[in-house]
């Protein structure tokens, strides 16, 4: 076997993953890729509000950058929380699998977090140009100001440029623009009715689009209501969803916490009796420390847990009252 047919093995980034597989995420065409910007955008704004019973007020922005190329200039705005500076901005948007999205919550956007990431690796590889983004948290006296690329092999942000301006009229939100390749005359309708549907389901969110240099051709979607529904909460896990690696994790916050307090804090609709009557199943003292668990007593907990049926029915959250 010569030299030649030594076979060789290499890392694969998140980012250079995602790169290379682009349609997984809805980014597998220039039209496709318009409508997946837009809604990826939105969505981060509309989660960026409603989480903080803040009424969206969003603009979208559509251009060409360079017709006779397809590169579409997208720019959208929200009145949300925004971004703190300092390395948030950077990794929010530079970063495969960094998110605020990864806990058991109701988000818009998908629990992965790809979407602004994805955004910025199709601009990249398609205009190879950065995305524009300006931020500023409430009551901030500032905006921060990034032009923001990816390093693909790394998976880190590349800080282009940066620079913070003053916030002279009280500000607070996101703004993006970003160029990229796609065909807005064949995904403006898509847009357009992906808008009108979303403003059905959010009718205290007011939408702005404008596709094109002329105002006049603005469609604008105003509130009918000013009354939201109340934030999701963040959920706690099942006791028959679980596997071994999350009750390590677990176990790794307070090794010393008894078996039955382990059960109550930590999962979704278990009270003492019920806690005590599954140690009762499984054969362990209830004031036992968690971190005794170990091995095949770790794995045969965890498959106890997927056995037992005295467990309740996960909670059905329903919508406010609105």
């Amino acid at each position: 076997m010569g030299s030649n047919d030594i076979v060789k093995f290499e890392a694969l980034s998140p980012a250079e993953f995602f790169r290379r597989n682009r349609e997984i995420a809805g980014f597998s065409n220039p039209t496709r890729a318009v409508y997946q910007t837009i809604r990826e955008l939105v969505e981060n704004s509309l989660d960026a509000t409603e989480t903080f019973k803040i009424l969206p007020s969003i603009k979208i922005y559509i251009d060409y950058a360079d017709q006779s190329r397809n590169w579409v200039s997208i720019y959208v705005e929200d009145n949300g929380i925004g971004i703190p500076g300092g390395d948030e901005i950077p990794n929010v948007f530079g970063r495969v699998f960094y998110s605020s999205k990864y806990r058991i919550k109701q988000h818009r956007g998908g629990i992965f977090g790809l979407g602004a990431k994805m955004v910025v690796l199709y601009a990249q590889s398609t205009t190879n140009t950065p995305i524009l983004v300006r931020s500023a948290p409430l009551k901030s006296d500032v905006i921060y100001e990034y032009q923001l690329m990816i390093d693909i092999t790394k998976n880190e942000p590349v800080i282009v440029s940066q620079r913070t301006l003053e916030n002279k009229y009280g500000w607070h939100g996101t703004a993006i623009k970003v160029i990229l390749e796609g065909d807005w005359s064949k995904a403006k309708r898509r847009v357009e009715e992906y808008l009108r549907r979303t403003a059905m389901v959010a009718p205290y969110a007011e939408f702005v689009l404008r596709g094109g240099p002329d105002e006049d051709d603005a469609i604008k979607i105003p509130r009918v209501t000013t009354k939201m529904p109340d934030p999701p909460e963040e959920g706690l896990p099942h006791p028959k969803s679980v596997d071994v690696e999350l009750i390590k994790q677990l176990i790794q916050r307070d090794p010393n916490m008894p078996l039955l307090e382990f059960l109550v804090e930590n999962f979704d609709g278990v009270g003492e009796t019920i806690a005590k009557t599954f140690l009762d199943f499984v054969g362990l003292p209830p004031d036992m420390p968690v971190g005794k668990l170990v091995n095949d007593e770790l794995v045969n907990f965890v498959t106890k847990m997927r056995e037992f049926n005295g467990w309740r029915r996960p909670r059905l959250i329903a919508f406010a009252d609105w």
